[in-house]
């Protein structure tokens, strides 16, 4: 069964650490193949760790082809050693997502109480506050509209909002200067949805037109999501290119550079 996670280098974040200490176990066959994990609160308890630490090092492991996990079976263990990987190599948080020289237009800022369905989306309980910003990107020096933005940040940051579209610096590094909060890991989502009446009225489309939706989730040092961005695109309108790397070490770590 998992041993204790190990202790690493500050900025290493937890749930990477988990992931590599797993493997370690499984590895060094404390762990064998064919095994079933214990369930997700058993597992997360024996590992010290939060249950959001936990599926983000399984999900590691599960794209390592370590781990298959499957709904109502569990996690089963699948291999020994991980399979090669492609990595996509990025040195902040903003080359996940790549905008020419543009500006943002806070059309409105307001709290809200997650309902059932935003809850899911910024994977919170039910009922909690949130500082919600609306913003229009668009081509800087020009009135291009290039996306439509929904900002989630928790109440307690909300003193970053005045200065959104004002200072050419990304949201969750004001919340690092102002608030001593780091962003330790960032997922990212894509889509595709349909265009509120807002935002197609903004991006110049009609309500209903399908959109390629990103939505990206940045989390602290205590492993709590503390901003969530959500940016709708006109389709046909906006290209996103991936570069990758074959990165994988003999050894079953990452590649940093």
């Amino acid at each position: 069964m998992p041993t204790t996670v190990r202790s690493a280098a500050a900025g290493d974040s937890l749930y990477r650490r988990v992931a590599q200490q797993m493997l370690a176990d499984i590895e060094a066959g404390r762990i064998r193949v064919g095994e079933a994990l214990p369930p997700e609160p058993e597992l997360a308890g024996r590992l010290s760790v939060s249950r959001h630490t936990l599926r983000e090092a399984l999900r590691i492991l599960g794209d390592l082809g370590v781990v298959d996990r499957r709904p109502g079976a569990g996690t089963i263990v699948r291999a020994q050693r991980p399979r090669p990987a492609y990595v996509q190599v990025v040195h902040s948080p903003e080359e996940l997502l790549q905008y020419p020289p543009s500006r943002l237009q806070v059309r409105s800022a307001q709290l809200v109480r997650a309902d059932r369905v935003l809850s899911r989306l910024l994977q919170c309980r039910t009922g909690e506050r949130w500082m919600r910003v609306q913003a229009l990107r668009t081509l800087r020096g020009k009135r291009t509209p290039i996306c439509w933005l929904d900002l989630y940040l928790r109440p307690e940051y909300a003193g970053v909002v005045a200065s959104i579209g004002k200072r050419d610096e990304p949201v969750y590094e004001m919340v690092r200067r102002l608030y001593d909060e780091p962003t330790v890991a960032v997922t990212v989502d894509l889509g595709v949805a349909e265009l509120g009446a807002m935002a197609a009225d903004a991006l110049r489309a009609r309500a209903g037109d399908p959109s390629f939706r990103v939505v990206r989730r940045y989390v602290g040092r205590d492993e709590r999501v503390f901003q969530v961005s959500v940016s709708e695109h006109v389709a046909g309108r906006f290209q996103y290119r991936l570069q990758l790397r074959y990165g994988l070490n003999g050894r079953g770590g990452w590649v940093h550079r």
